[in-house]
């Protein structure tokens, strides 16, 4: 499945799976204001569900998201080939 495959239609509610995966976009736009508001209500949410078996996964898109991701200790699970983004930053690909 490519992403701009991936529609609302492919959600479910988390609740009726033994194991849900939730996705922490990267929602930074022009700052870092928006991690600091916005992803501890995230995390919030997924450390109070009573199901603990749970995947959360990010996918960062910046240099800095990389580094705050790590200070929550998210592991690589996947890392492709370095190469230039848009701002002309060597970055890899990567999930975490």
């Amino acid at each position: 499945m490519e992403e701009d495959e991936l529609s609302v239609n492919d959600l479910i509610a988390h609740r009726k799976l033994d194991r849900p995966i939730f996705h922490g976009f990267n929602i930074t736009a022009d700052s870092n204001d928006n991690i600091f508001y916005i992803n501890p209500e995230l995390l919030r949410f997924v450390r109070d569900k009573p199901n603990q078996n749970y995947i959360f996964r990010s996918m960062p898109l910046r240099y800095d998201n990389y580094e705050l991701n790590k200070q929550v200790d998210l592991t690589i699970i996947w890392e492709g080939e370095k190469g230039k983004n848009e701002y002309g930053l060597d970055l890899a690909p990567r999930f975490q």
